[in-house]
């Protein structure tokens, strides 16, 4: 009878290994619950070894193993491998955390559960021409038309919350597409800066093949911008794009930019504070391919990408990209080591560049990209130093400061003050 090697969420490095009566090569990757002790635990089939490492008599049956989703590919067990060997935690315990709950308990979860594309029908560009009694359905075709005429469906309910959407489906204004030939296609794309532009020729010229950059722009000058244009171009070659953010609360703000800039595209969210079918359903759209661009906290590092293309961190040098507890890794290196794995460019975008990011630049182990200019005619604000430490302070505050609140005042502005711990 097969034997099937599992990787369970236990505080030691041991495998264990089952016996599974209909077992074949390809569910290697798939989840699997298995008897333990007195009860039961998810895990992931890791092997199918020729032999037990203990008596085959004594080894115990699995319970149910998860075939409604792909499984996981042979890249991504080596990159939970990696991070298990290099960050010296169990196997089990990385693939817990780089899984989501529902499809890590092996539940049944869906891989047809993608954001549709809807499309402005021929009916629908005629009602634009010829209806002259305005409704939201209208609103909402005419939004569309501006961008292409072809949006996701989560895109449409945001330029027209309410019952637009269904609205013109009855009414057959908007028809549901499989798929787009056009799904890269970007739309309200800004003139770039020449530095801008330089870069991204920059990374282009540089062709296929593994190449970490390091992205040293100051604020306001145009990085997210240059990570739309390479991923762009990464989606008009067929591929998928990783894009990763520090926190939580910047992934809907960029989200929305994304999604505004390639409205045809699937674009999924992947962190720890999405309920878990929605975290569930978006890891599932990467595993299957059909999410072009995933962004997400550092947990996204781990979302397997089949067509993978590049990877864009930015803000690179935050320490949120460090999990502190748990399995203890950096997302930030994970990433260069994948790129490094799959033989594809990663990007790593600050103003304040971490030391070793930045003496890798100067070594040049990773290619060094400037923005020393700000994308929008606007000048720094000036920045001055007060030495206070032979000063009498005034309530904490002192006499440069005290002065410059008072200036601000009387023009009627606001000052905003930050207070130590």
């Amino acid at each position: 009878m097969p034997i099937v090697r599992v990787a369970l969420p236990l505080p030691i490095p041991q495998l264990f290994d089952y016996l599974a009566e209909d077992a074949i090569q390809s569910d290697v990757g798939r989840c699997v619950r298995v008897p333990f002790g007195r009860g039961e635990k998810s895990g992931l089939i890791v092997a199918l070894p020729a032999e037990a490492d203990i008596d085959p008599g004594r080894l115990k049956s699995v319970i149910h193993i998860q075939r409604e989703v792909p499984p996981l590919p042979s890249d991504w067990l080596e990159l939970v491998s990696f991070v298990a060997r290099y960050y010296h935690a169990p196997m089990g315990e990385v693939v817990a955390l780089a899984l989501p709950p529902g499809l890590r308990r092996a539940d049944g979860v869906s891989a047809d559960e993608v954001d549709p594309l809807l499309v402005v029908s021929e009916a629908g560009v005629a009602a634009l021409a010829e209806v002259r009694r305005d409704s939201r359905a209208l609103a909402l075709l005419r939004e569309m038309e501006s961008l292409g005429k072809s949006v996701r469906r989560s895109v449409a309910r945001a330029l027209e919350p309410g019952s637009a959407v269904g609205e013109a489906l009855k009414r057959g204004w908007l028809e549901l597409a499989v798929d787009h030939g056009n799904r890269h296609l970007a739309v309200n794309r800004p003139a770039l800066t020449d530095e801008q532009a330089g870069v991204i020729d920059t990374v282009t010229q540089a062709g296929t093949g593994f190449k970490a950059w390091l992205l040293h722009g100051v604020t306001g000058s145009g990085k997210t911008e240059v990570y739309l244009r390479l991923a762009e171009q990464v989606l008009a070659a067929g591929q998928q794009v990783l894009m990763l953010v520090p926190e939580i609360a910047l992934t809907p703000q960029l989200e929305n930019r994304v999604a505004q800039r390639f409205p045809a595209a699937n674009v999924v969210s992947l962190h720890s504070g999405l309920a878990e079918g929605a975290r569930s359903r978006g890891f599932v759209q990467a595993l299957s391919g059909h999410a072009d661009i995933v962004l997400g906290t550092r947990l996204s590092v781990f979302a397997p990408l089949p067509r993978l293309g590049i990877i864009l961190v930015d803000e690179e040098h935050d320490a949120s990209y460090k999990q502190q507890e748990g399995v203890r890794y950096s997302a930030r290196n994970v990433a260069v080591w994948r790129a490094r794995q799959r033989g594809l460019p990663v990007v790593l975008g600050s103003a304040t560049p971490s030391l070793e990011t930045w003496q890798h630049a100067r070594n040049e182990r990773y290619g060094l990209l400037r923005l020393t200019h700000r994308a929008v005619a606007t000048t720094l604000p000036r920045v001055r130093g007060v030495d206070t430490r032979r000063m009498k302070l005034d309530e904490g505050l002192s006499p440069a400061l005290q002065a410059a609140i008072t200036e601000r005042l009387s023009r009627g502005e606001q000052s905003l003050v930050f207070l130590n711990r």
